[in-house]
């Protein structure tokens, strides 16, 4: 059975000069142009990079490199708004050492990275994972796996934009010790969805829930890390009707040690 699908190299990464282990999803820009992070190399301890398209090949271009203080350290995925901005944010350093949420701006001169909030590590959590999403009034939202109120296993967090600055609001503090969450999702009533790797058991899918000026957060699954798997990791998908589905890293049987992983659908 022949292939129907050609792969095509666009660009390889050199550690010393422009990135290494590119651990992100890409992103688009109306151009045509892709975007994305490393998660080292380029000089520092990661970097945020352009791929534009000119003439059957690819140029490379460093938008920022990451050195810890007061930048941050190791970027996680990029988002974009409608201005041609990005968003993300460093796991480690920054000002206070658990990591930044950041912006990166076009400019005639390259691209400006300003910090819209730096994490203390305490209750405001430390330490944030996976990309950050916008509601429709351009308030982000994002997940920190340290920190919080509660037994500092992270938090769900809100940036909303407020006369030329931010403000910061942690919505819910995530359950269950090292919880590791991964990148929200909004349906469409305005409540986010996620998921964590090792909360309880063997992770979980939780819901915060949109209410006036408030949110709870409820745990809708907790996994065991058998047949049902273990370890959901990255995000969730919903359709139509609300379901939620998504993968879990190990569990479901198979030849694997603990198991090889599976596929899952959570209904309400």
């Amino acid at each position: 059975m022949s292939c129907s699908w050609e792969k095509t190299l666009l660009y390889a990464f050199d550690e010393r000069a422009d990135g290494a282990q590119p651990d992100s999803p890409v992103i688009f820009d109306q151009a045509g142009n892709i975007y994305g992070t490393t998660g080292s190399g380029g000089g520092g301890l990661g970097a945020a990079y352009q791929l534009t398209p000119s003439g059957g090949s690819w140029t490379e271009n460093l938008m920022q490199v990451f050195t810890n203080d007061p930048n941050g350290a190791y970027p996680n995925g990029l988002i974009s708004d409608a201005s041609g901005n990005f968003y993300g944010t460093t796991e480690q350093d920054g000002p206070y050492g658990f990591g930044t949420v950041f912006e990166l701006s076009p400019s005639a001169a390259g691209w400006t990275l300003t910090n819209l909030y730096a994490f203390h590590g305490t209750e405001d959590g430390g330490f944030p994972v996976g990309r950050l999403v916008f509601d429709q009034s351009g308030n982000l939202y994002g997940t920190t796996f340290f920190g919080g109120p509660g037994d500092d296993s992270g938090t769900v967090f809100e940036l909303s934009p407020q006369g030329g600055s931010w403000t910061y609001n942690v919505l819910a503090g995530l359950p269950g010790e090292y919880s590791q969450p991964g990148t929200l999702v909004f349906d469409a009533a305005g409540n986010l969805y996620g998921v964590t790797y090792a909360a309880g058991t063997a992770g979980s899918v939780f819901k915060v829930t949109h209410s006036g000026s408030s949110w709870t957060l409820s745990t809708l699954y907790y996994f065991t890390g058998g047949s049902d798997g273990g370890g959901p990791i990255d995000t969730v998908a919903i359709d139509a009707n609300g379901n939620l589905y998504g993968v879990a890293y190990y569990g479901g049987g198979g030849y694997c040690t603990y198991g090889c992983g599976t596929i899952w659908e959570i209904t309400p």
